[in-house]
């Protein structure tokens, strides 16, 4: 039964947009409008299919959706979700129908009513918050792997950068990362900047994509000289790769829950158990994350 008051988790989202610092570890100054170009026509645009999508599959008609278990992936897993989703379908016979998105957005449309069936989320505290207010059941909460940061440059930069510290130079123009009010990778990033006493001297550089792999592309499209980005995103064609030392931030732990709504609780459960797997874990650290017995 969904509560009301304070346990509930649309109050829950709002008040983490307002004190994300408290509720993750997020211990940044705020980002002013000043200190940040934003790309808006890209951000927007992500962030207005994530939504529709999530919009249709509310409103659409239930016996018309595509048969299958729906995963609403937090956007840190678009290069390993399909690898998943094909060697969880060969050994259960099960299609796996994704939908990426920042793992606040994903939020978002599950209070509103999507019809998915898990959720992948990021970051643990929107699993919890979804908990409390009776959206995602309690017993299905599983912590599937931690994610790892990459400092991402083109490779047409010369000197490459190898380091944080880099970024300072004149030449790095803008710096990529996720939105850090409902992105755990971008929370992550800001810490790794702060941590090596970058932050100040490079606010003003940064482009904020709506989620992890925009953030990539814009590094990718000349739209930013650097990022900072989920290593789970990489390799690709024409980016130099560093990674961030796990030292620098709050751990990303990357959480699965059971929507209570789900119509496929069997599936669902074994498509959790099958993330566990020595093979799902396998698969999972071939694309950069590690164990989630390292959670501290």
């Amino acid at each position: 039964m969904r509560h009301t008051g304070p346990d509930n988790p649309k109050e829950a989202y709002n008040q983490g947009d307002q004190r994300g610092e408290a509720q993750s570890g997020f211990a940044s100054p705020h980002l002013h409008r000043s200190h940040i170009t934003l790309l808006r026509a890209g951000a927007v645009l992500s962030w207005i299919l994530a939504l529709l999508l999530g919009t249709m599959l509310v409103a659409g008609c239930q016996p018309s959706r595509q048969k299958g278990l729906y995963v609403a992936a937090a956007a840190s897993l678009a290069q390993t979700l399909p690898d998943l989703q094909t060697a969880f379908t060969a050994q259960t016979g099960i299609p796996v129908i994704p939908v990426f998105s920042s793992s606040g957005n994903l939020t978002q449309q599950i209070i509103n009513g999507a019809p998915y069936d898990v959720f992948l989320s990021a970051d643990e505290q929107y699993i919890e918050a979804l908990i409390q207010g009776g959206y995602i059941r309690a017993e299905s909460k599983r912590v599937y792997a931690l994610g790892t940061l990459a400092l991402v440059t083109s490779t047409r930069h010369t000197p490459p950068i190898t380091g944080m510290s880099d970024l300072i130079r004149p030449e790095i123009r803008r710096v990529a990362i996720a939105n850090p009010q409902h992105a755990p990778y971008g929370r992550a990033a800001v810490e790794a900047l702060q941590r090596t006493g970058v932050w100040e001297s490079i606010t003003h550089k940064l482009v904020i994509g709506e989620n992890v792999r925009q953030a990539l592309q814009f590094v990718q499209t000349g739209n930013a000289d650097a990022g900072i980005v989920a290593r789970s995103l990489l390799p690709v064609s024409g980016i130099h790769v560093q990674p961030v030392p796990t030292a620098w931030h709050s751990p990303i732990v990357q959480t699965a829950g059971i929507l209570r709504r789900s119509s496929r609780l069997a599936e669902a459960r074994q498509f959790l158990d099958f993330l566990l797997s020595p093979t799902g874990q396998r698969i999972l650290q071939e694309h950069g994350f590690t164990s989630p017995e390292a959670v501290p």
